[in-house]
């Protein structure tokens, strides 16, 4: 049977540049309640880094209106590069991530007029019939935007 995940305590985001992404995710996103922000070795993160410990900067956001937040990663004891494959759906782990809206048309409307990514997509119809657009941001993160 399919079991649907209804929530998440946080999800992690990786950015190449912390401060610009933040500054996006605050400003559009409407993430602006900081939990933490830290640099700290990461050795939760060995069985994903071959096993060595890294050290990364960490910014815990949120809005006041709820949902999950985010976490922001950066590493600092290495330079970060794109994956040398495209991810596509259907590989392993998350490729997007929802966040909800309160009116889906004032919201796609709002992006568009900012031109707040490259990839803003038009609004179309999800598999359940519900509004639904899409936009990329300043790392290609691919976020889904629902009328909740």
């Amino acid at each position: 049977m399919y079991k649907r995940i209804n929530g998440l305590q946080h999800i992690g985001v990786a950015v190449s540049d912390m401060d610009r992404s933040l500054k996006f995710y605050r400003k559009f996103f409407g993430l602006d309640i900081p939990f933490f922000d830290s640099v700290q070795p990461a050795p939760l993160m060995d069985v994903y880094t071959r096993n060595k410990t890294i050290v990364k900067r960490a910014s815990m956001v949120m809005n006041l209106q709820g949902g999950c937040a985010i976490e922001v990663i950066r590493p600092t004891s290495f330079e970060p590069v794109k994956a040398k494959v495209d991810v596509k759906l259907g590989d392993l782990g998350i490729f997007v991530t929802q966040i909800k809206c309160k009116d889906i048309n004032v919201s796609h409307l709002n992006f568009a007029k900012r031109k707040t990514a490259q990839n803003n997509s038009p609004l179309a119809k999800d598999p359940a019939g519900r509004e639904t657009f899409y936009l990329q941001d300043l790392d290609d993160n691919i976020w889904q935007f629902i009328e909740r």
